[in-house]
């Protein structure tokens, strides 16, 4: 056999053995990394869904936490974070489940979770607050319901949902790192046993060959043992040199693979914990603009924490809050980012944007094109993004974002994970304005007169201590005017408290356009007013009561077609701190002047300290 085959024939032989284990090994590491990345997927996956169940514990806290306040307290207020809580975990569940859908025993846990906050929720909760509201205390509502079995099932079925998935990310990175090592070990052994096949073909066949061999020897077991950059002397025929400069090839082939696995393993390891610190951010400046909205005493507070936390997600856009008006015209109410003065126009109508129009995000170029936003200055051209701000189904406004990074100008350069964060931030906002806009609309009722519109007692008394201390540091005067309608309930028993209530809101109406707009008008109750003038002297207080004393003699009211006959008014005044320097003193002067002006027969203006 071997005088048959030449020189050329043989080393070819020698030859062809390693460059067929160099293939397949080359395969066999291919598929290693494919393995590897889907390993990395996966890993990325578990830690989601730890993350949201994390997030589904603390909702439960939250919801928790607001339950136990409002049931000791009775502050309807204390409610908002519970209904947040409940609102915000309905979502989260569900992004939870889809999370585990391809696993059966967390989808199990999940359901079994939902099920078990829906039960709380609806059994427990729920009734705890009928039952406060009902008018039961605190020690009496705990001792008549229990839902910790309920609230202990969910944080354990919670606990061993989040024990299995940190678990399986164990058993993921385990197996990453497994693959890795038993990837290497395969490659070495395939190397050795490739090089100790080459050898021993090379020996039988080559054994005049000696030196050469034991070159390519020396060569291959250097390599075997770790040094990769280890090459044969190129000498001798050209069919040993040949076969020199072929292993050489061999050798860097099989070096450039190992390294690209090491820098694939390395960038890898780099984007997981790169994306990682991005979420966490992320995630974290989230919140904490929630924090900061929910703790926002008015919308300019709210619109501050927003253009301050989009600086921080979108440090290379610009951007605007753009709010809906009741006209259903769009106002620019905050802008932020380099080139703020290129958002476009600061007022517009609804129309004229896309995600108003439609109900959903529009992304554009910013050019003149068709599908641009009328908003928009096409003078200077960038991709933009439009989010409508919808909370409990109305359209608040618009998050609108451009980005003007030079290299973007002209195009759609939006990535998905731009997109979503862009959302989540715009949720986050419209639900938190959604329920600062509750919150003034609740405080403005609480402290407003229904039929007349005045501010109510709760108002006065309020106003009037903060009025008698400001007064106190200027050194200023505070009139005060208690007054009432004379022979009211007569008006009631002869035409109907329907006429009575006519009456209440005519004199409302002069009241508005008899004091100044720093005065606080309060309906005190029933038919009597106060006036509460700051700054006013004495001879100020008396006119602006006898100009309104005189208007309500003069004025006609007309119910129904019917006459309602001519009114007066018995007036009051008191004035801090001559009459008295606290709210209860400065009443009951104000009142005595008025039960002084109803002695005295009605329809004038008494002043205390000047009774007969």
């Amino acid at each position: 056999m071997r005088g048959k085959l030449s020189l050329p024939t043989r080393v070819a032989l020698v030859y062809l053995l390693p460059v067929l284990a160099i293939g397949a090994l080359a395969i066999y590491v291919t598929l290693g990394l494919r393995t590897t990345l889907t390993t990395n997927e996966q890993v990325t996956e578990t830690q989601d869904i730890i993350s949201t169940a994390r997030l589904v514990e603390r909702l439960l806290i939250d919801a928790e936490t607001s339950l136990r306040g409002y049931l000791i307290t009775g502050d309807e207020d204390l409610l908002d974070p519970y209904d947040i809580a409940v609102f915000r975990f309905s979502r989260t569940i569900e992004t939870l489940a889809r999370q585990v859908a391809d696993r059966p025993e967390q989808r199990r846990r999940t359901a079994l979770a939902r099920e078990l906050f829906d039960r709380w929720q609806r059994s427990v909760a729920s009734e705890l607050i009928e039952a406060r509201r009902g008018g039961q205390d605190f020690a009496a509502i705990v001792s008549t319901r229990e839902g910790t079995g309920l609230v202990s099932a969910f944080r354990e079925t919670l606990r061993e949902l989040l024990e299995a998935a940190e678990q399986r990310l164990q058993d993921q990175l385990a197996a990453s790192q497994s693959g890795f090592h038993r990837m290497e070990t395969v490659a070495w052994v395939w190397l050795a046993a490739a090089v100790c096949i080459t050898a021993g073909v090379g020996a039988l066949l080559l054994l005049g060959l000696s030196r050469s061999v034991r070159d390519l020897t020396d060569s291959a077991q250097r390599i075997a043992d770790g040094e990769l950059d280890r090459r044969m002397t190129v000498r001798g025929d050209r069919d040993i040199s040949a076969m020199a400069t072929a292993f050489n090839r061999m050798a860097d082939r099989l070096q450039a693979t190992v390294q690209k696995q090491q820098r694939t393993q390395a960038e890898l390891r780099e984007r997981v914990d790169r994306l990682v610190a991005l979420r966490t951010r992320e995630s974290n400046l989230l919140t904490r603009m929630g924090e900061l909205l929910q703790a926002a005493d008015d919308r300019e507070e709210a619109y501050r924490v927003v253009a301050q936390t989009a600086r921080e997600l979108f440090p290379d856009d610009s951007g605007a809050l753009l709010m809906l008006t009741e006209d259903q015209d769009v106002l620019r109410l905050r802008s932020w980012g380099r080139h703020a003065e290129r958002l476009g126009a600061s007022a517009f109508a609804a129309r004229e944007c896309w995600a108003l129009r439609r109900g959903k995000t529009h992304t554009g170029a910013g050019d003149e094109g068709e599908l641009s936003c009328g908003h928009v200055d096409p003078a200077h051209p960038a991709p933009y993004i439009c989010i409508p701000l919808v909370a409990q189904g109305e359209t608040l406004g618009v998050l609108h974002l451009r980005n003007d990074e030079p290299e973007h100008e002209g195009t759609l350069d939006w990535t998905d994970a731009e997109h979503q964060l862009a959302a989540t931030m715009a949720e986050h906002v419209a639900l938190a304005l959604a329920n600062l806009e509750l919150r003034h609309r609740l405080q403005e009722q609480s402290l407003r007169d229904p039929l007349t519109g005045l501010y109510n007692r709760r108002m006065l008394a309020e106003a009037l201590p903060r009025e008698l201390r400001r007064s106190a540091r200027a050194e200023q005067s505070v009139a005060l005017l208690l007054f009432d309608l004379d022979h009211f309930k007569q008006l009631n028993d002869d035409h109907g408290h329907d006429a009575g209530d006519a009456v209440l809101r005519h004199l409302a109406g002069l009241l508005g356009e008899n004091f100044r707009g720093e005065d606080i008008c309060c309906r005190f109750g029933g038919e009597e007013f106060a006036v509460v003038l700051p700054g006013a002297d004495l001879e100020h207080a008396r006119q602006r009561a006898e100009e309104l004393r005189r208007c309500v003699a003069e004025a006609a009211v007309v119910h129904q077609g019917e006459a309602l006959g001519d009114f007066t008014l018995s007036l009051g005044i008191a004035m801090a701190p001559q009459h008295g320097d606290s709210e209860e003193r400065l009443i009951q002067a104000a009142d005595e002047a008025l039960y002084a002006a109803k002695a005295a027969g009605r329809n004038r203006v008494c002043v205390a300290g000047e009774l007969a």
